[in-house]
């Protein structure tokens, strides 16, 4: 291997990616930014029709932020550490009930308690902003680089992106998850930028990138880039250049400055929580979300849905190496990013479908390059057209089957159904079947990849906006903490006066100021005498002979368990 500092030999014939003028170091191309490729044909001008589908999606990511609560878990969770962190003006070391919280890094709780100074803590907004907000600047950056790329319509690569069913969901969320796919996102795209210039600002602004995305979710973000840029120099035979070194450096000292005056203020019982158990033994043994090796392998249709066919077959066509040059190299490149993202977290303990995000941004980007296409041949385009269809039969399908169950099941007293006593639902579901249908006729009579991916794409994520839409309140009963904290206004007593034992983290919108005073115990030593103690029913005989003095006042049923709320004699 060699150091890649200077511009490769290049034809100077070949027509390039970003201008004439600029040779890019990669392939040995000149650049020639936003024109046209060698074969391929003329690149597209942005339509209104992607724009208001595209918006469609975006604005319709606002659904769930304006109606529904914290749901129990992370999000929860999520909120007591915020809650804390501003009581205690502690923003180093982060706690949750008194104990260290070493979960996740600080600076998503840094930007709930910023936010939450303009909306307040019993606001949804603190904790989907940073979301909601880093899908929109994703968008962007994924509409950019196609277009810079492969020099065709980039906002059909921001809608395959916004389409991704995980995607537009966890754009909605509380979790970190989406920061760090965008952090990640612009990482990679300034290392490949550095590729082609040689120039050292990209490399430190991906270093920086890379930093602050440790600080938001951890170190993986140092594993996906440093196996990005490993993936590249052994495919490329050059040794990472001087820059690249320099920004790695950069990427390590940001969350190292915060882990040092972390470490001083908390002590290095805090450290090891840190760096041993929450990062080592997570990654290792995790004793939360464990999965085997071939997990996200198994899971990938339904991780990757709707477009993990094309995606599949855009991979396919990159390894087989069917498309030389400029154009053949780029798809290398963002194929080692999709690896460098997709690898990683299936050789990590902890795995959930949400950590495939970064996965999905250079994912989106060989999707829409397969869907600008018109000659990849009639294998291609049959598996393409066929997959389309096949799977909106099947969302037709499942969308039937679904209602089905529904009817049959309406009647049944069982609280968790409770979503099958609602009419509008069964009305979706066969709207979305119709809907599934007609997209079926429409991608038959379209000859364009491109169109036939807007039609698939819309058909199927608009059921599951109209669900969303439609079972909030339900969801808000269900899995949010809305039943126990109807039920301790009800009982009239002072929060300071309330000790919860295995109970989740209280949160609705508007709850009253004096409930976040509430004790939180996973033990089953209660402390000074209380006036109100709610238990989950069977962690009640913990408590032993504490409960004699009390009697239950009122019972509350929440994500599919049971609650009992016990008042002092």
């Amino acid at each position: 291997m060699v150091v890649c500092s200077r511009p490769m030999s290049r034809d100077p014939g070949d027509a390039g990616l970003l201008g004439p003028e600029e040779p890019n170091h990669v392939s040995g191309a000149p650049r020639n930014r936003g024109h046209q490729l060698p074969g391929n044909p003329a690149p597209e001008a942005p339509t209104i029709q992607i724009a208001l589908l595209l918006g469609l999606v975006v604005l319709a990511t606002l659904i769930s932020p304006f109606r529904r609560e914290l749901l129990v878990g992370d999000e929860t969770k999520y909120s007591r550490v915020v809650q804390q962190m501003i009581e205690n003006d502690s923003y180093i070391v982060l706690t949750k009930d008194g104990e260290i919280y070493g979960h996740k890094p600080p600076l998503h709780f840094w930007a709930i308690a910023f936010l939450s100074r303009a909306f307040g803590l019993e606001s949804i907004w603190p904790f989907v902003l940073p979301s909601l907000i880093a899908f929109g600047l994703t968008l962007i950056v994924v509409a950019r680089w196609q277009s810079q790329l492969f020099g065709r319509e980039g906002p059909v690569a921001a809608f395959v992106f916004a389409t991704f069913w995980l995607a537009w969901g966890t754009a909605q969320s509380a979790r970190m998850d989406m920061t760090f796919a965008l952090l990640i996102s612009v990482a990679a795209t300034q290392y490949w930028r550095h590729r082609e210039t040689q120039g050292w600002g990209p490399a430190i602004k991906g270093g920086l990138a890379c930093g602050v995305a440790v600080l938001v979710k951890g170190p993986m973000a140092i594993v996906i880039l440093g196996s990005l840029i490993l993936i590249e120099s052994i495919r490329t035979r050059c040794m990472p250049s001087r820059a690249v070194v320099a920004g790695g450096v950069i990427a390590a000292v940001i969350p190292v400055v915060w882990l040092v005056a972390a470490v001083r203020y908390g002590g290095a019982e805090y450290g090891r929580e840190l760096v041993f158990r929450q990062t080592i033994g997570r990654a290792f043994g995790s004793w939360v979300h464990g999965e085997p090796v071939w997990f996200f392998f198994g899971r990938f249709p339904l991780t990757f849905f709707p477009w993990f066919l094309v995606l599949l077959i855009a991979l396919f066509v990159v390894f087989r190496g069917e498309r030389e040059g400029p154009e053949g190299e780029t798809a290398r490149f963002i194929s080692s990013w999709f690896v460098a993202a997709f690898l990683p977290f299936s050789f990590v303990s902890s795995k959930l479908d949400v950590y495939m995000l970064p996965a999905m941004v250079p994912g989106s980007i060989l999707v829409a390059w397969i869907l600008l296409r018109q000659d990849f041949g009639a294998r291609f385009s049959g598996w393409i057209r066929k997959g389309f269809r096949a799977l909106t039969v099947l969302l037709a399908l499942v969308a039937c089957l679904v209602t089905v169950g529904l009817i049959v099941t309406r009647h049944d007293a069982n609280p968790d159904l409770e979503i099958a006593r609602d009419s509008r639902v069964v009305v979706v579901l066969v709207l979305s079947a119709v809907l599934s249908l007609a997209g079926y006729w429409m991608i038959r009579k379209r000859e364009s990849f491109r169109e036939s991916g807007l039609v698939f794409g819309i058909v199927a994520l608009v059921p599951v906006m109209g669900l969303v839409g439609l079972a909030t309140p339900v969801i808000n009963q269900a899995a949010s903490t809305s039943p126990l904290v109807d039920a301790l206004v009800r009982s009239e007593v002072p929060g300071e006066e309330i000790t919860l034992y295995w109970t989740p983290h209280l949160w609705v919108r508007g709850m009253p100021a004096d409930l976040h005073r509430v004790s939180y115990l996973e033990s089953p030593v209660i402390g000074s005498p209380t006036t109100l103690i709610v238990v989950r029913r069977d962690k009640a005989v913990d408590l032993g002979d504490v409960l004699l003095d009390y009697r239950v006042a009122d019972s509350v049923r929440m994500i599919g368990k049971e609650f009992d709320v016990y008042q002092r004699k």
